[in-house]
């Protein structure tokens, strides 16, 4: 009897250690849930606020919670910030079209290599304008949640897209 009552007693410790985990991966999962559909109706009102207001030259970094959602244990922090394409973009494309030359073994007589040298040297002049456009109409949005769960370090969530301003 004592064998026995020792293996029920070992048996029940294991199973509410089990159940108590499955409780919390549980409510683990709910807030996860709840995050990303905040994180989506953030990240639409970021959009709709920048489909009205458009672009502006500089970083935009706001905070605040879900209290006005009935949510306030939720965290929201939004980013937008421009998108910064290398500066020397030309310079590569004109470098990768002169070692393409070099590794065909092509002589500067041939006139498909001509053609190929100038047409890489057009197409390093259209580049720059087609960075500082892309630059100007692009920008990263990062929209990330955080909030507390009971014996859990702070815990986030984050999205990030790129938007376009036509």
């Amino acid at each position: 009897i004592m064998v026995a009552l020792a293996i029920l007693g070992m048996s029940l410790v294991l199973l509410v250690g089990i159940t108590t985990a499955n409780v919390r991966n549980t409510q683990h999962a709910r807030m996860v849930t709840v995050a990303s559909f905040l994180a989506r109706a953030k990240m639409a009102d970021v959009e709709d606020a920048v489909q009205y207001q458009g672009f502006v030259d500089s970083d935009q970094d706001d905070a605040g919670d879900f209290s006005d959602s009935g949510r306030p244990e939720f965290a929201w922090h939004t980013f937008i910030e421009r998108i910064e394409l290398p500066a020397d973009m030309a310079e590569k494309a004109q470098d990768a079209s002169h070692a393409q030359m070099e590794q065909s073994g092509e002589n500067s007589t041939n006139p498909l290599s001509a053609m190929a040298g100038f047409m890489g040297g057009f197409m390093s002049t259209l580049i720059e304008p087609v960075r500082a456009g892309l630059e100007e109409s692009v920008r990263k949005v990062t929209v990330t949640i955080t909030w507390r769960e009971g014996g859990r370090p702070d815990q986030s969530f984050e999205v990030v897209t790129f938007m376009t301003d036509p």
